[in-house]
């Protein structure tokens, strides 16, 4: 993949494939559990930033099960991955999502444009976060 070094991420991130820039490897959920040889029913954090669609989304189902626990932090909703983890067999259990004031935070300066925000009590934008607990079936 190609990844323009000039462009402005947010805390909501995608993968974007740019024309020209540096070459980066992708590495996959897959790749992990090879390369550091994962035993199964290990658990599974995930916190990046708004890549968790990409991932839970697009990993087969069967490396997905690999994990027995998986927490997962989640920026623009949970309904697709919720359902995605318990088509596949996992407990799932959601924690409210709550608002992250993006103009005090750390993040506010890569902050481009943010759909899933709302105003916050000073004008400020908002985003949020909630969490995702996941737990296999036995």
């Amino acid at each position: 993949m190609k990844i323009d070094p000039d462009y402005n991420s947010s805390i909501e991130s995608v993968l974007n494939d740019f024309n020209e820039g540096e070459d980066v490897q992708i590495v996959t959920l897959q790749d992990i559990i090879e390369k550091y040889s994962i035993p199964m029913n290990s658990v599974l954090k995930i916190d990046c930033e708004g890549c968790e669609y990409d991932i839970i989304e697009n990993t087969p189902s069967d490396i997905i099960s690999h994990f027995n626990h998986i927490q997962i932090e989640y920026h623009a909703g949970y309904r697709s991955l919720k359902r995605k983890l318990e088509s596949i067999g996992y407990n799932v259990t959601i924690t409210e999502p709550h608002a992250t004031d993006v103009v005090n935070s750390f993040f506010s300066k890569f902050r481009q444009t943010d759909s899933n925000s709302v105003k916050g009590k000073f004008g400020h934008k908002v985003g949020y976060t909630g969490f995702i607990f996941a737990t296999k079936n036995n």
